[in-house]
């Protein structure tokens, strides 16, 4: 609770309060529409400013356009030869795919090939075709689906966040590959409803009925998105799940959840990293390197 908390504090804080107040008037007098302004926020993402080039050398770079339901995403590809099937990286709600460029280095560096793209209303692609710059994780999952077609089935899996809920859709769909690695998973998006709600100041009526609302029009169950409970039914590959103690955005309990329910998972705890410090350390980059692809003896 006190992850949410936090979040809800730091949302709070981006929040003018004349909207708080709007937000909080309407709860009381138009729950309906309420519900609707609710909903439009929560499938917003943030978008934060973009590197537009690697910070890091990677052999092979090159840029890559591709579309998804009429809407291009863009993205990027390093390490050769273009032949061997890829590594796909997975950014997080609000993230982008150069947010990965660390651990592509370190994997071209070990011979592999890496692919990354931002998802639908993220970094440099188009807004997704939902209205305005709304997206959703099903979204994403499209998108992962369109990128394995592209470039062939990925030999692993790393995503990021948020991403870890699009991976889990994705294999839920039948995309198949051989290892997958989670890191700050985000494994409880209905969790953190309430911590939005009370940021934006919308009372519990038009959080009930915003979820109704969401879950009747894009047909799923919000319990359906929580990667603990489905991951028992899936056909899972091994997992690394990543996730540090001291993550203030996504609780290090959804990450030990995971790896618990997961049929064939190991967890990876870090202390010091937070939630996105976490995709650039040495140590972490190297262990999942070598969970990916043991070095030879």
């Amino acid at each position: 609770m006190a992850v949410q908390t936090n979040r809800a504090t730091q949302a709070r804080r981006r929040v003018p309060w004349w909207f708080r107040a709007g937000l909080q008037a309407l709860s009381a007098t138009l729950p309906g529409v309420g519900a609707q302004i609710f909903e439009r926020l929560w499938f917003t993402p943030p978008r934060p400013r973009i590197r537009e080039s690697p910070p890091v050398d990677l052999a092979g770079y090159a840029t890559h356009r591709l579309q998804v339901r009429g809407r291009s995403i863009v993205g990027f590809s390093a390490g050769l030869p273009s032949s061997e099937p890829p590594i796909l990286l997975v950014h997080g709600w609000g993230g982008y795919a150069l947010q990965f460029a660390p651990l592509a280095a370190e994997l071209v560096a070990r011979g592999k090939r890496i692919v990354a793209y931002d998802m639908p209303a993220h970094g440099g692609s188009d807004p997704s075709p939902l209205p305005g710059a709304q997206t959703t994780f099903f979204e994403f999952e499209r998108a992962l689906q369109a990128i394995a077609t592209a470039h062939g089935e990925p030999r692993a899996i790393v995503a990021h966040s948020g991403g870890c809920v699009a991976v889990m859709l994705a294999l839920q769909a039948r995309l198949a590959t051989s290892k997958v690695v989670f890191i700050s998973p985000f494994g409880r998006p209905a969790a953190f409803v309430e911590a939005f709600g009370q940021a934006l100041g919308a009372s519990d009526p038009v959080l009930k009925r915003f979820m109704v609302n969401s879950g009747s029009r894009y047909g799923f169950r919000w319990s359906d998105l929580e990667i603990a409970n489905v991951a028992p039914s899936l056909k899972t590959p091994p997992l690394l799940v990543v996730h540090d103690e001291g993550d203030t955005e996504v609780p290090h309990s959804d990450g030990a959840e995971i790896a618990a329910r997961w049929p064939d998972a190991r967890l990876l705890s870090t202390r010091g990293l937070g939630h996105r410090r976490i995709l650039s350390d040495s140590e972490v980059l190297g262990q999942i390197s070598e969970f990916i692809e043991p070095s030879k003896s």
